[in-house]
């Protein structure tokens, strides 16, 4: 398949949609367990568990969706079809759990979590697709993700600003914002993004594709190395608000700052590390990332109550550092997806997406279980200051020991110059 070269235009009508389903994402990996475990007193261990097997049960929409969207076309468009029809799935969990009745139970939290995950994986998984299947080279790629992940991070931004841009709870504003600004972007990628065409004697998917795309060294290398950075990124995101809270002693104000500065931070790195890695190889590029976010994060072990400023500067490195990261993570598997179409002839990118989102989710699940059980037990025999340094060696130690080796997994993955020329031809 010959692909062409679409303009700006095509660009920002295809990095739009991320504006809008960024927007749950900090409030739900922050906000959301500890409003459902305190506000709505359920306990951690309780929200834990909800969250941890609505995520396995998501886990296996990934491969049906990636089959669906690589096999068939959903309202006459390939990859765009699907997307729609997931974020109608999507939108309707978001206002029942942006919006949840006085007395609820675990189930209700756990039930609306598995559909949102499911509707928000139909948007995902041909989302991504769609990016490998238009970009035409090894640089076009990263250019895509690159938007989208511009687009991703403002959406952070804007749903963190919720608070002080208007009155009310920030998880009922978020449907308020995201229905109406969500209806816009989609109807761009829709109209303004083209959907290339496929030979579809080379589209259908057995179970022998999958076995053959993890047999790609390279491949198999990123899916290692995505597990162990899912969960090293997912145990800070879940522990952030008690960190702020038990370390520093700071308020709501001071925890929505920080991470406001954390997300510019990484809107600020995007352009920087695009421009990186089009002179060096991708997975050298990210391996850098990550080893400057394991030197720099672990100061957070040291912060003292009121150190908010301190922990600002973290949170501004640690953030530039972390668009390495977001941008080449997706660029580097399309790539993967252009190696496999040499080798076997057909790309299946959403597959590729989809076995991603597998290893995230699981990833991320483990990561949630694992924190909260911990601090749970934490909890029960540490008090006072024992309790706050106990909570900033999970929050920031945890992470650093598991991001260290892979940092030397991503600079020794098996990509070498001849692989990048193959890809750009």
């Amino acid at each position: 398949m010959k692909r062409q070269k679409y303009g700006f235009l095509t660009l920002v009508a295809y990095g739009s949609p991320a504006f809008v389903t960024s927007f749950p994402l900090v409030p739900f990996a922050v906000y959301l367990p500890a409003y459902y475990a305190e506000d709505k007193q359920l306990g951690y261990i309780a929200v834990g568990i909800a969250l941890f097997l609505s995520r396995l049960i998501d886990v296996i929409s990934d491969p049906i969706v990636g089959y669906l969207s690589d096999r068939f076309s959903l309202l006459n468009k390939r990859r765009q079809g699907w997307m729609v029809f997931g974020a109608t799935i999507a939108a309707l969990a978001l206002f029942y759990i942006t919006r949840p009745p006085e007395v609820i139970s675990v189930i209700y939290l756990g039930a609306w979590s598995a559909i949102l995950y499911i509707g928000w994986t139909m948007v995902m998984v041909p989302y991504m697709a769609l990016a490998a299947d238009l970009a035409k080279s090894y640089a076009e790629n990263t250019r895509y993700v690159m938007f989208r992940e511009v687009f991703s991070l403002l959406g952070t931004l804007f749903a963190i600003s919720l608070p002080f841009l208007m009155e009310g709870a920030a998880l009922e504003n978020i449907t308020t914002i995201a229905f109406p600004v969500g209806l816009i972007a989609f109807l761009g990628v829709w109209y303004l993004v083209p959907t290339p065409k496929f030979d579809a004697a080379n589209s259908s998917v057995s179970y022998e594709d999958i076995k053959n795309i993890l047999q790609v060294p390279f491949t198999r290398r990123l899916c290692l190395v995505w597990f162990l950075t899912a969960t090293a990124s997912a145990v800070p995101a879940a522990l952030f608000p008690v960190y702020v809270t038990e370390v520093l002693e700071g308020s709501d104000t001071e925890q929505a700052f920080v991470i406001f500065i954390y997300f510019i931070a990484a809107v600020l790195g995007m352009p920087f590390f695009f421009r990186v890695a089009k002179t060096y190889l991708k997975h050298k590029v990210m391996a850098v990332g990550m080893l400057a976010v394991s030197i720099i994060f672990p100061t957070a072990i040291f912060m003292s109550p009121g150190d908010v400023t301190g922990f600002a500067i973290v949170c501004f490195l640690t953030g530039f550092a972390l668009a390495a990261e977001l941008l080449l993570g997706p660029s580097m598997l399309a790539d993967a997806s252009e190696l496999y179409s040499k080798k076997y002839g057909s790309r299946f990118a959403a597959l590729h997406f989809a076995i991603w989102g597998v290893i995230s989710k699981i990833a991320f699940a483990v990561a949630i279980l694992l924190a909260f059980g911990v601090l749970e037990v934490l909890s029960s025999f540490l008090y006072g200051s024992a309790y706050a340094f106990a909570v900033a060696c999970l929050y920031a130690g945890l992470p650093t020991l598991i991001k260290l080796p892979t940092v030397r997994l991503l600079d020794t993955a098996p990509f070498t110059i001849k692989d990048r020329d193959l890809v750009q031809r």
